[in-house]
Parts: structure tokens; C-alpha cells; sequence
């Protein structure tokens, strides 16, 4: 809601570069994480190899601009479901269970916030897929 000018023009290009150069920053821990799941390590891969996990990277990346190309028209509701995904578990479960595993006091107190934070989870994420339904007038 910016006047137009060159300041306005310059922080949203300064943002542009900014997602664009730490894209491949994000992606490889990720990339890594789920390459694992489907190439064994080894010391001196072959070329085919690194071609095969560049091309396997190359189809995360079409995947990911799919995601974001059918979520831009409603990018409220695809933040709040990531929102949702991830978000709530990192608030109620995770904490919870690692206070359940390293201290051994008031284990039903855990338990109950991991539940009631799975609870949360799951109606949260329901309401938004049903948030991208639709209505039908």
C-alpha cells in the first residue's frame, strides 16, 4: 500500500534476490535429507550417479514451483496449513516429548499437552483443507 517510486521498487527487488539467492540454501539440507531416503552413500559416486541425484534435485525444484504456482491464488490458506503442519507441533509436541524423555516428573502433564497439541493439529489442518474447497453457492 506503498506510493509507487524507486525506494518502494528497490526494497521489492532487494526481496526478490533475497528469496531467490537463499533458495538453494534452504533446499539442500532438505534435498539431502530425502536423497538419503532413496541413494546410498558412497565415497566416489560415477557420473550417472550425480547426474541421477541432479536430475532427482531437478524434479524437487518443478516440484516445489507446482506447489507454489497452485497455492499463490490462495497463499493465506497455504501458509496457515504449513502453519498448521508444522507450526503446532513445534509449539505443544515436540517440547512436550522432550520434557517427557529428559525429565522424568509429571510424565501425565506431557503426555496430555502432546495429545492435546496432536488435537490441535489436526483440526487446525482440517480447517484449512476445507478453507480451499470452494464454497459451492
Amino acid at each position: 500500500d506503498f506510493q509507487p517510486g524507486v525506494l518502494v521498487f528497490g526494497v521489492r527487488l532487494a526481496f526478490m534476490l533475497q528469496v531467490l539467492c537463499s533458495f538453494p540454501l534452504q533446499m539442500l539440507p532438505a534435498s539431502r535429507l530425502i536423497e538419503g531416503v532413496f541413494f546410498e552413500r558412497i565415497s566416489d559416486p560415477p557420473m550417472s550417479r550425480k547426474l541421477a541425484k541432479t536430475g532427482f534435485r531437478f524434479l524437487l525444484v518443478i516440484c516445489f514451483a507446482a506447489i507454489a504456482y497452485l497455492g499463490a491464488s490462495h497463499l493465506d490458506n497455504f501458509v496457515s496449513l504449513i502453519g498448521a503442519l508444522c507450526g503446532m507441533p513445534l509449539a505443544f509436541i515436540f517440547p512436550a516429548a522432550a520434557h517427557y524423555i529428559l525429565i522424568k516428573e509429571q510424565q501425565w502433564l506431557d503426555l496430555l499437552l502432546m495429545a492435546i497439541g496432536a488435537v490441535l493439529t489436526v483440526l487446525v489442518t482440517a480447517v484449512n483443507i476445507v478453507a480451499f474447497v470452494p464454497a459451492n453457492n
